[in-house]
């Protein structure tokens, strides 16, 4: 008989069955449709010792205590060694690092120098995150006869905490200090903020954070100060900043951070920090890394308004 010349033959009507022999069909249909999805193969992605990441569907009725067997969708089939997998380790709740770059020149008698050092730490767990930064950049000539005059020597100290509120909102305080040598007015400035923080973006390769509150600005010194009408005065305003952090690879590292202040003087006068920087680590096996950093500070109460500095750096996390 063929399939399909009567389909009636193959109906069964549920109504015409005993309740009991309904009962165990339905149960059947479900033992059936459980080994079903039990069969379904398991996507698993392994990171080995050597910093090669593979994954593919895990064949449990092959792999032992010993050895994974894996279906690879580009390489095949898989044996990997269980001794060869790395074993996660929870992230430490503290994070430092330390870097530093130095140059030195002399002819005839003209010499230069010039070097930057940033150390920064943070503390992280479920319910708070503390981070600790600061820098230093110097560079002099130092000409034959003639003074040595001062090129470059600035510095920076921040501080932020926050509290996490739920999952999706920190409440964050923050301070902030940068100091410039060099600016005739408004050589120190004093940034403080309190505010709310939304956490955006949070995954293996990618974060995004805002932050947004009032914030309390103050710029002084500098032999022009008593001349510039905002140098020696604190002004009430506005904060926003931006975080972003990218690691595409084990190799590389990119961040952006930016913080926008709209201060309420006789007008309302803006000052913005940008820091982008890049991270390049040689190897996965050690904690060293060479870094390339730009940083751009417009500050519109202070003389002059902007300031930009590129410095590259070989540093150490720890």
């Amino acid at each position: 008989m063929a399939f399909g010349s009567n389909p009636k033959v193959f109906s069964v009507d549920l109504l015409m069955l005993p309740f009991k022999h309904v009962v165990q069909m339905c149960v059947l249909g479900a033992l059936s449709l459980t080994g079903a999805a039990s069969a379904i193969a398991e996507t698993v992605k392994f990171t080995l010792v050597n910093g090669d990441v593979v994954s593919g569907e895990l064949v449990e009725s092959e792999s032992t205590d010993d050895v994974r067997v894996l279906i690879s969708p580009v390489l095949g089939r898989l044996e990997i060694d269980v001794a060869s997998i790395k074993v996660p380790e929870p992230d430490p709740l503290w994070k430092s690092s330390i870097s530093g770059g130095f140059n030195g020149n002399d002819s005839d008698g003209d010499g230069s120098f010039s070097g930057n050092i940033s150390a920064s730490t943070r503390y992280k767990d479920a319910d708070q995150i503390f981070v600790l930064s600061g820098g230093i950049n110097y560079s002099r000539n130092d000409d034959k006869d003639k003074d040595p005059e001062i090129k470059t020597k600035k510095g920076n100290l921040s501080l932020s905490y926050d509290k996490f509120v739920s999952s999706n909102i920190t409440a964050y305080t923050l301070t902030s200090y940068n100091y410039d040598y060099l600016k005739d007015s408004g050589v120190n400035d004093v940034v403080a903020s309190v505010g709310v923080g939304f956490p955006l973006i949070k995954s293996d390769t990618t974060t995004l954070s805002i932050k947004t509150g009032p914030s309390l600005e103050w710029i002084g010194g500098g032999d022009d100060c008593s001349s510039n009408e905002y140098c020696g005065n604190s002004y009430g305003g506005a904060f926003f900043g931006v975080d972003f952090g990218w690691k595409p690879t084990p190799w590389f590292h990119f961040g952006v951070a930016n913080q926008f202040r709209a201060n309420f003087a006789s007008e309302v006068k803006p000052s913005n920090s940008f820091a982008a920087t890049f991270k390049f680590i040689p190897s996965t096996q050690t904690n060293l890394f060479t870094s390339l950093k730009f940083q751009s500070i417009y500050q519109s109460m202070s003389t002059p308004a902007s300031n930009n500095t590129v410095s590259g750096q070989i540093g150490v996390d720890f």
